[in-house]
């Protein structure tokens, strides 16, 4: 994935879909879609799944987080069963002056965040796309066996509807 990595750093609105099916006995935390650094160890986004519920995270190369806490977001995935998990990000605007981020699975919304419209275009030192792990430094971590049937990232953020 890294030949696409250059086209979606310079996105500012944006739209990333993930259509995958977990094992059954996948582990507590497993990362769908990740952009990350091999040099800044806490520089990176990820997509991902934490006790069967989608989660974003993205850091700065400080280590500081983007968008807040995810894990009590209210819809799980159903593991062995094909999923989908949509993450949108809005710059900020005169309406959301810090931006906004939404996460849906399985076509529900199931988070908002107002905290910042920060997106892989503010992380300056990430070079390494993946699907399936996150890439931390020249770690692997949050590695699974999932299939995955489609990952379309949009160049805008596209609307509930």
């Amino acid at each position: 994935m890294k030949d696409e990595l250059d086209k979606v750093k310079k996105l500012q609105n944006a739209t990333i879909h993930m259509e995958f099916k977990p094992d059954a006995s996948a582990p507590n935390l497993y990362s769908l879609f990740s952009v990350s650094s091999d040099t800044k160890v806490d520089e990176y986004f990820t997509m991902a799944i934490l006790n069967n519920t989608a989660i974003v995270e993205g850091r700065d190369a400080n280590g500081k987080h983007f968008y807040g806490d995810y894990k009590t977001a209210p819809l799980k995935i159903k593991p062995g069963q094909w999923n989908s998990v949509t993450f949108t990000v809005e710059r900020p605007s005169a309406e959301h002056p810090n931006g906004k981020v939404r996460l849906y699975v399985n076509g529900v919304l199931s988070r908002t965040s107002l905290k910042s419209g920060r997106f892989i275009k503010d992380l300056p030192n990430v070079n390494q796309a993946q699907i399936g792990a996150t890439k931390r430094g020249n770690k692997t971590f949050w590695a699974s066996n999932l299939q995955v049937r489609n990952l379309t990232v949009y160049d805008r953020t596209l609307t509930p509807e």
